[in-house]
């Protein structure tokens, strides 16, 4: 069991191989709604230009668009077969040029020139940031003034008591986070609570707490 465990940790943090796609329907079924949450908090303005880390197979795309005047999503993930499934699901908006998927190393710089975007956003990935504060502080960078950052953990005391994630997982407490954000320049950081009915790996319903934190970019 703890084998399988060990596997599927790695699976959510880099799906691959045969199960990378089955894996990645599974995560946006889970996360769906913690995801359109995290989208619904992003501040609306024309001509946005988003950036996501760690976007899994993109399925809620739609929804972003119609939520912000997006002008152009750029996401990036570790995973090579979530950038291949990525490009699929979301066909009509890459070939419009309307968004991009990059793979990426995960190490925490951004290949991105400063003041880029204007929005940037991740859902449950953070527990697999190697160095967060210097993630933060790329994102800060890459943000244009008056940025936004919006990110949305699980509760850490809930995160840290499921069987899959006690090895290649580190959960973070919502001070902890604000110091990230506060470390790399952000200002205006705030957060909510939020909770949630969700099946777990054995099929049980469970009631899960999550929470969003966004800060910005002083303009």
């Amino acid at each position: 069991m703890e084998k399988e465990y060990l596997e599927l940790a790695e699976q959510l943090k880099c799906p691959s191989g045969e199960r990378a796609k089955e894996v990645a329907d599974t995560m946006f079924a889970s996360n769906e709604n913690m995801i359109k949450t995290t989208i619904e908090n992003l501040k609306a303005e024309t001509s946005a230009q988003v950036l996501e880390i760690g976007f899994g197979n993109a399925k809620h795309l739609a929804f972003l668009f119609r939520e912000l005047a997006v002008k152009h999503y750029m996401g990036i993930d570790i995973s090579k077969a979530m950038v291949t499934e990525a490009n699929l699901v979301n066909k009509t908006y890459v070939a419009q040029q309307k968004a991009d998927f990059l793979q990426v190393d995960g190490k925490g710089k951004l290949q991105f020139t400063e003041n880029y975007f204007t929005h940037c956003f991740t859902t449950n990935t953070l527990y697999f940031w190697e160095n967060p504060q210097q993630y933060f502080n790329e994102i800060f960078r890459v943000l244009k003034p008056k940025g936004q950052l919006v990110i949305a953990c699980i509760a850490k005391e809930f995160g840290e008591q499921l069987p899959f994630t006690q090895k290649g997982f580190t959960f973070y407490s919502k001070a902890s986070i604000k110091t990230f954000f506060k470390n790399a320049g952000f200002v205006a950081v705030s957060s909510i609570d939020y909770s949630e009915d969700v099946k777990s790996k054995d099929g049980q319903w469970v009631r899960r707490p999550f929470f969003i934190i966004e800060g910005e970019k002083l303009g």
